[in-house]
């Protein structure tokens, strides 16, 4: 499973070429410097080690380096070696034949028991890394210290076919019975706490990339009911179907016992989908556009200026393009506005920036938060210990993705780390700055404004599944200057590419400079405002203040 996972992390198409092995796109960039477009690493797990090979010729000692540098290698370590149960007593075998699980099954997933407690293994790619064991008498249970968090039952999955997420070990064991492939979480479910912050949902969020289906076979009660909602949030509603149990039976296992394997299949078969909105019909938003009707909807989140909110505001679920000549500091402002955010609201924020080194742009959010100059202008600088404060603020809010190793970063592969991050960072807004660095992957006979669409709809999509604030930066066309010797603020329509940029921004905003008549004004241009509860075009004029590093109203003081 881990070497599965890592393979993908180096290239999502990642094959497995048999016996546990994977061919991947090997990390030593500086002697793949055209990139690995014929992936030359193959890795494997023997032994609890991870052995890989590189055959263009990269060292052992680069490779581990590699991986290391990209946080790889610490996700693969084992902290120890668990003791196996003890062998399964006939009593432990009787227990099992009273919950109707046969010998196969027992046999298969090495399950242990006595008269006074019952044993689950959890293996990973063949290794034994944590038993639980569920006392008989209660409802205790232990767990190898030390073993990790991690869904019972990987080694056995396809990750090609649907799987089953259960709330029990002994429910997935109940589903192996009857020949349908499952997992368990490992404490079961309860109210208190995220259970997207549990690090068995942050180890698996990469494997179900490829699952086509994803059957929540919960209990029924209402922890059960809670944690269902979760996983389908962590995993994806449009791929997750959810089970509802016969009445008297709380779960897959009081299924198998009370009645027999073509019910409990039926269950599974019979698995409700969640309601797709873009699928309701009128009647399913009644009390929905009632609410609407009688308060309203909510405007979106302040900027931190009021005179900016008139016009603007930032909502979740909305795509917007931000563009600008070179040098107005479009990036700026959008570091600007999260730093207010963040202080208002405890907002978190993704951020793919591939022209800001992460030292640098660590500066810019540091000047804002702190609101004094990095470098020291006019005399005002920060103090060493409030860059420490500001660091670790920064840390809490802040998440950078760094594809800078790369060589050709696709929409897909950002989109598919930006949705780890929002599962397990929780994160409102996502920032990908610049669009001309993302790598163009069009299809065979996609022409520019084809391709720019299909990308569009992506961003669209994922900002309003997700409930995320997507900003994309994009250049302009190269403009001609008016007569005076100025640079016309750009339209949607000067985006260099395609009209689309325009017709699919739910906000389009043109970060403008005069330099000539001010070089510290800045005026933020509101081109396009789709929904009225977010605001209406307009415009509005700011100061940089270079002592700050921070944005100012006019008539602030």
């Amino acid at each position: 499973m881990q070497v599965e996972l890592l393979a993908k992390r180096l290239n999502a198409k990642a094959q497995h070429v048999g016996n546990g092995e994977w061919k991947t796109s090997c990390p030593v960039k500086e002697n793949h410097r055209h990139g690995d477009r014929n992936p030359s690493l193959t890795i494997k797990m023997k032994e609890g080690k991870l052995l890989w090979r590189c055959h263009k010729g990269c060292s052992q000692q680069e490779v581990f380096a590699a991986l290391q540098e990209r946080d790889l290698i610490p996700k693969l370590e084992k902290r120890i070696k668990a003791t196996p149960p003890k062998p399964i007593t006939a009593d432990g075998r009787e227990y099992f034949y009273r919950r109707e699980l046969s010998d196969k099954t027992i046999d298969d997933l090495k399950l242990s028991a006595d008269n006074k407690s019952v044993h689950y293994p959890y293996y990973i790619d063949g290794e034994l890394v944590t038993v639980k064991t569920k006392f008989l008498k209660g409802s205790g249970y232990t767990q190898t210290k030390g073993g990790g968090s991690y869904l019972y039952n990987l080694d056995n999955i396809d990750w090609n076919q649907p799987v089953v997420i259960t709330e029990g070990e002994m429910d997935t064991a109940s589903l192996y019975e009857v020949g349908i492939q499952a997992v368990s979480v490992p404490n079961g479910a309860s109210l208190s706490g995220d259970p997207l912050q549990r690090p068995y949902i942050k180890n698996s969020i990469e494997l179900f990339d490829t699952v086509p289906q994803i059957i929540i076979a919960t209990d029924g009660d209402e922890p059960g009911i809670a944690l269902r909602e979760k996983l389908a949030d962590a995993y994806g509603r449009d791929r997750c179907a959810y089970v509802e149990w016969p009445t008297g039976c709380k779960d897959a296992n009081d299924v198998l016992v009370n009645f027999d394997s073509d019910v409990l299949e039926k269950c599974i078969s019979n698995a409700k989908q969640w309601p797709i909105k873009q699928l309701q019909r009128a009647a399913d938003s009644l009390d929905a556009v009632k609410k609407l009707y009688r308060d309203g909807r909510a405007r979106g989140m302040s900027t931190g200026y009021k005179t900016v909110d008139e016009f603007y505001t930032v909502q979740v679920g909305e795509l917007e393009i931000v563009t600008g000549h070179p040098g107005t500091g479009k990036s700026n402002w959008l570091d600007q506005v999260n730093v207010n955010l963040s202080k208002q609201f405890g907002t978190r924020h993704a951020v793919c920036s591939f022209e800001n080194p992460a030292d640098q742009h660590l500066a810019i959010l540091a000047e804002k938060y702190v609101e004094k100059s990095f470098v020291g202008y006019e005399g005002i600088r920060l103090a060493e210990d409030e860059l420490e404060e500001a660091v670790e603020w920064i840390d809490k809010h802040f998440f950078f993705l760094r594809l800078e190793d790369d060589d050709h970063p696709t929409v897909d592969t950002i989109l598919r780390l930006a949705r780890a991050v929002v599962m397990r960072h929780g994160i409102q807004t996502l920032t990908i700055d610049p669009w001309n660095y993302i790598e163009q992957s069009r299809e065979r006979g996609q022409n520019e404004t084809e391709y720019v669409s299909a990308v569009l709809g992506k961003l669209r999509n994922f900002a309003q599944r997700l409930g995320v604030h997507v900003y994309l930066v994009a250049h302009p066309a190269k403009m001609l200057k008016d007569k005076d010797g100025s640079i016309p603020a750009p339209t949607g329509m000067d985006i260099s590419g395609s009209n689309n940029f325009w017709t699919k921004a739910d906000v389009l905003t043109v970060i403008h400079r005069h330099p000539t008549v001010n070089p510290h004004a800045v005026e933020v241009i509101f081109r396009k405002v789709r929904f009225k509860t977010t605001g209406h075009p307009g415009a509005v004029d700011l100061n940089y203040e270079l002592s700050s590093g921070c944005y100012r109203q006019p008539d602030a003081v």
